[in-house]
């Protein structure tokens, strides 16, 4: 209990911390990780020795209870937490949402390899890397095989003498445990972002709401009802060890914890078969390998991900969820969520959300977890030893608690959220708001900006002798402009905000390029997709900047800068739909559809060679599609079509390829005869771009959607009360 204490008050103290210092406690980063390490030092050894020395000591008959009996429980508990978790989708109420490009829509999800996870070719590179699946198989065998071997006394005599040695190392480490939980307490709580926070509220309040109800009540009253102990004895028993896992955010430094928990809660008290310390140290190490309730929050996750998307999963979607969530849990969350999203056919883009929740959600997890491996290995000793007593009443009483419980965490979460969401779909708003960034302290005047909307107003206002034969760098230096050509409706490289700016991606560029040219003026033209090369050549623009594509019978018309970005093909269609648009081979071979594109586009050229069956539809812009509804789906790429989907949310994004499919090259075209010194001029400015890390930023900002503007520093006391720092 003493440990407890002050496990506890380092927690405090930390938290405290973090809230006066806030992002200065970023410098503890490396002494937590260091801590954490430290923890995990003996406690391999320890799970190798103890396995060993555990199973090599029973006889056959006890070997085989543990095996039943242990499975049983294990199985009992899964099938508990699965329903459990399902539940919780009734927490979420009906919601319509967008979202920015990830590059998780178009890359192949890292599959986890559970033979090499599992089956240890080399033992001690699996002790060397740390896998621990491999080395407790290693373990289990070799104990096994020991069951029934002559002479194994000695042997397990020098297995049983490591472990209690491990665990005086472990004693030694624990003096430092609560020093420790303050430099990872105080980092966590100085470091988080509250903006981070607020975006993925909803899945991480459902968890750690969830989390809480699970280790505080669900888990304590089951062991209450198979085993006799009361309530309090339990959470005294094990709060330790929860507590250190919820801290450093893994179960696996708590391990020592657990079993100490369970040793202290049947006090060295043997049953009928024998004392329950010594089936906890055998039954420990093995459990930990076996999926945890804190490892079910991808199930969680994906219920979400079904509703923030608006595309629920039905009964057989559900059930399949649930059998291939589990086998998949064996690895890591970060490798099941990725192939679970895929399987449900959601947006493998929603992964982003799931590594942004890790941070916060890894404390809940860690902590469920650790509950889960005490509640089943004090259960499972009882069981071996004949101490687990079902009593009818405290089981239904237990049940109601339980239930009740639920029933609240559920109902209080669906009224919150239902709050939370009153207000309309603002996701619009994320584009519509979208501005360009305030010009480089080193730019000294900004050139004057004039956007012509239609091709009668730039005629109107255009010079009758500014368009004559001079080099185009020349023509520029001497108008005393740079002429930009541009489409309106090329999201999310140029386009109109809810102020009449024109903005984007290559918007931007062109404001960039005019202060490098040093000229007064920056004039955007009006320049379809079809007429880029006439447009060009006739003098009407001197380059063209809105998301345009390298194609091979481009290259034969224009010249064009090197390349900026890549983008990858895709539709967007109908959320109900993409699983229809999902497979390219699948499409190219339907021909009861139609696909639209924009009108002179790259994906105009090769639309009738992917999809010869499909019927197309050509437009002048995207937004005919979406109001119009004239196609079944729109061929464009995923970080066009991104965008379109936060002002239409009711479509995504539909991936084709599983190695990120068919790529396109973005570049600026110039005129067939422009000059060669222009060309070398905008490849200079690319190139000063990616070198200082510009090229990047835009790409942030524009097509990944991350605005640093809107990013808060950490609230501190230090900082924003006392300002003693700024």
């Amino acid at each position: 209990m003493q440990i407890t204490k002050r496990i506890f008050v380092g927690l405090f103290a930390g938290f405290l911390c973090g809230i006066f210092f806030g992002d200065l406690c970023r410098v503890l980063q490396p002494a937590a990780a260091a801590f954490v390490k430290l923890m995990q030092m003996a406690v391999i050894p320890y799970v190798v020795v103890s396995i060993i020395a555990g199973i090599g000591v029973l006889e056959a008959g006890e070997a085989r209870a543990v095996a039943r009996r242990g499975g049983a429980l294990m199985a009992f508990l899964w099938l508990a937490g699965i329903l459990i978790f399902f539940s919780m989708q009734f927490a979420f109420p009906p919601r319509t949402t967008g979202a920015f490009y990830s590059a998780a829509v178009v890359q192949r999800p890292e599959e986890a390899d559970i033979l090499g996870t599992f089956i240890p070719a080399n033992p001690f590179k699996a002790l060397a890397d740390g896998v621990l699946p491999a080395i407790v198989l290693f373990s289990v065998f070799f104990g096994a095989a020991l069951i029934g071997a002559g002479g194994k006394r000695r042997l397990i005599e020098i297995f049983s003498v490591g472990s209690d040695a491990l665990s005086r190392v472990t004693d030694f480490i624990m003096a430092l445990v609560p020093y420790g939980i303050f430099v990872i307490s105080a980092y966590a709580s100085g470091t988080l972002s509250p903006d981070a926070l607020f975006q993925l509220q909803f899945f991480c309040e459902s968890y750690i709401a969830l989390s809480v109800v699970l280790g505080l009540v669900v888990l304590p009253l089951f062991l209450s009802a198979v085993t006799g102990f009361r309530y309090r004895e339990i959470l005294a028993a094990s709060a330790g060890a929860v507590l250190l896992a919820f801290s450093a955010q893994k179960v696996f430094v708590a391990l020592p914890l657990i079993e100490r928990g369970v040793r202290g809660l049947f006090g060295g008290r043997e049953g009928e078969g024998g004392k329950p310390g010594a089936y906890a140290e055998l039954m420990l190490p093995i459990a930990y390998n076996f999926p945890r309730w804190g490892d079910f929050a991808p199930y969680l996750f994906i219920l979400f991900t079904g509703w923030l998307y608006e595309t629920p999963l039905h009964a057989g979607k559900q059930l399949e969820l649930a059998a291939a969530g589990l086998l998949s849990f064996f690895g890591s969350g970060k490798s099941a969520v990725p192939f679970l999203l895929t399987l449900m056919r959601l947006p493998e883009d929603a992964f982003q959300i799931y590594i942004a929740s890790s941070p916060l959600n890894s404390y809940f997890g860690a902590g469920l977890s650790c509950m889960f491996l005490f509640a089943f290995t004090a259960a499972a000793s009882a069981r071996l030893t004949g101490r687990a007593r079902v009593r009818p009443w405290a089981a239904a009483r237990a049940g109601v608690v339980i239930a009740f419980a639920m029933a609240a965490c559920i109902a209080g979460l669906r009224a919150g959220f239902a709050r939370m969401l009153s207000g309309s779909y603002r996701g619009d708003e994320m584009i519509s708001a979208m501005e360009l960034p305030a010009p480089p302290a080193r730019v000294r005047a900004a050139p004057a900006v004039t956007v012509y909307r239609t091709l009668d107003d730039f005629r109107a206002a255009r010079g009758r002798h500014d368009d004559d034969d001079h080099d185009v760098l020349d023509r520029i230096r001497e108008r005393g402009s740079l002429r930009v050509g541009y489409h309106e409706d090329a999201l999310p490289f140029s386009f109109f905000n809810a102020k009449g700016d024109l903005v984007g991606y290559d918007v931007q560029g062109a404001h960039e390029l005019a202060a490098q040219l040093g000229v007064a003026r920056l004039e955007f033209v009006p320049v379809g997709f079809n007429e880029i090369a006439e447009a060009l050549d006739g003098g009407r623009v001197d380059i063209v900047m809105d998301g345009v594509v390298l194609t091979p019978e481009r290259l034969g018309k224009m010249k064009f800068t090197e390349s900026y970005m890549s983008s990858h093909l895709a539709f967007v269609t109908q959320d109900h739909r993409r699983e229809e648009f999902s497979d390219m081979r699948k499409v190219a071979q339907r021909d009861d559809i139609s696909i639209a594109v924009m009108r002179g586009t790259a994906y105009d050229e090769m639309l009738h060679d992917l999809f010869p069956r499909a019927r197309a539809v050509r437009l002048s812009s995207e937004r005919e599609f979406f109001d119009g509804r004239r196609a079944d789906a729109l061929l464009t790429t995923a970080e066009e079509g991104a965008p379109w989907t936060l002002l239409y949310p009711a479509y995504c994004v539909a991936q084709l390829g599983r190695d990120g499919g068919i790529r396109f090259l973005h570049a600026y075209p110039v005129a067939k005869g422009a000059d060669d010194s222009f060309l070398r001029f905008v490849n200079g400015v690319l190139e000063m771009e990616r070198a200082c890390g510009a090229l990047d930023r835009k790409y942030d900002y524009w097509i990944l959607g991350k605005n640093p503007l809107r990013t808060r520093r950490r609230w501190s006391v230090i900082r924003d009360i006392l300002h003693w720092v700024p």
